[in-house]
């Protein structure tokens, strides 16, 4: 088994967080690419992106949150975060010449995700400030998206009905929407104090992202759960900064099915 500077396990830290990383046949790694899945997304589901990007020669690591991570203890996210960063700096080490590491963000819950990473990487203590000099791009896909009320019921509506057929599907996406709206009150409120909890600054910390790498966005007009203003809201931002940025609008693409119908 590999192991890491701090000596864990590499294959710990791949199991704790349900990553797969998948490397190209008879290739030596060359870019790095990192697939923060939706919420609700089956690791089968992310297996076609990362065939897209295995067939360009990429390594790719695919991690999911779970939604209790995200709604309910979102420091769980920052461990989440600690750990890429750790996998990252690993395969940065086996790879020959210099990799490049791109993300590829799916909806908000991976979106959450990032905004951690970046918390993370720009920590004044991180030990991984130096990747940041090797991260070549980030993708939103369908992403990103403000915080509504309506939008975390849907997302966890969606999530648990497609793992349940159970009639309670409504009442626990309330529940738990509830609890989410309680959470980012908290959050907000302690942000200052902790600032790798997410939720205080989401957009804010993406519109202010410290990487100057280039960023595209893939997103609908009519996706049920990112509105497409905020989306632009963001590109528009990160343009009045100087970024190099991409988009694709599309007119009827469901939310996360852009691969489907582009």
């Amino acid at each position: 088994e590999l192991q890491l500077r701090n000596g864990e396990k590499m294959n710990e830290i791949v199991k704790r967080n349900n990553m797969v990383i998948t490397r190209p046949t008879g290739e030596d790694a060359g870019q790095i690419v990192f697939l923060f899945g939706w919420m609700g997304a089956k690791q089968g589901q992310l297996a076609k992106y990362s065939a897209l990007y295995e067939e360009q020669g990429c390594t790719t690591v695919r991690i999911i949150t779970k939604p209790s991570a995200t709604f309910l203890f979102p420091w769980r996210l920052s461990t989440h975060a600690q750990d890429v960063l750790s996998i990252a700096a690993h395969l940065m080490g086996e790879g020959r010449g210099k990799p490049r590491i791109y993300f590829h963000v799916m909806s908000n819950n991976g979106a959450f995700l990032y905004v951690s990473l970046l918390k993370r990487l720009f920590a004044p203590s991180s030990p991984f400030q130096s990747l940041s000099d090797s991260i070549a791009g980030t993708l939103y896909d369908s992403s990103p998206g403000e915080l509504r009320l309506s939008v975390a019921f849907e997302a966890v509506r969606t999530a648990v009905k497609g793992s349940s057929t159970s009639p309670i599907t409504s009442l626990l996406a309330i529940g738990v929407g509830v609890l989410f709206v309680g959470c980012l009150g908290f959050c907000t409120a302690v942000n200052f104090f902790i600032p790798f909890i997410p939720f205080g600054s989401f957009f804010e910390t993406i519109i202010n992202d410290p990487l100057k790498c280039p960023q595209a966005f893939i997103y609908s007009q009519n996706d049920p759960l990112i509105a497409y203003r905020g989306v632009e809201k963001v590109i528009e931002a990160r343009r009045e900064k100087n970024i190099s940025v991409n988009t694709l609008r599309l007119d009827n693409s469901p939310h996360v099915q852009h691969l489907r119908t582009s």
